[in-house]
């Protein structure tokens, strides 16, 4: 990801945020602040980046690259907040990772030569 990307703001209740993903995984690190994921996504065109709370990354870290989501965050009568993320083409099932081949490719080559 670039270090000059913006990052996009996902801090409206109740509004529908149509992202894809361009990455298989976030970037990960700590700040003065705690711990922080990064997650690359295209938002109207633009590729930004997308800080994700805890329970956000555990939704988007189902999906991989090319995954068309739409991420809500809602907030009830009273107060509580929940990440909502859905699939953009209305399949609740996640789209897999395409990186497990690239992991497993290497084993079994080794063992055929």
């Amino acid at each position: 990801m670039s270090e000059k990307m913006k990052t996009l703001q996902v801090n409206q209740f109740n509004h529908d945020y149509l992202i894809t993903l361009i990455y298989d995984q976030c970037k990960f690190g700590e700040s003065q602040y705690g711990p922080w994921k990064l997650y690359g996504v295209e938002y109207e065109g633009v590729e930004q980046g997308v800080f994700a709370e805890e329970p956000l990354h555990q939704q988007l870290q189902k999906y991989g690259k090319g995954a068309k989501l739409i991420i809500r965050r809602n907030q009830d009568n009273n107060g509580q907040l929940e990440w909502q993320v859905t699939s953009a083409n209305g399949n609740t099932q996640q789209q897999p990772k395409q990186t497990v081949l690239k992991y497993l490719a290497p084993i079994f080559i080794g063992k055929w030569h």
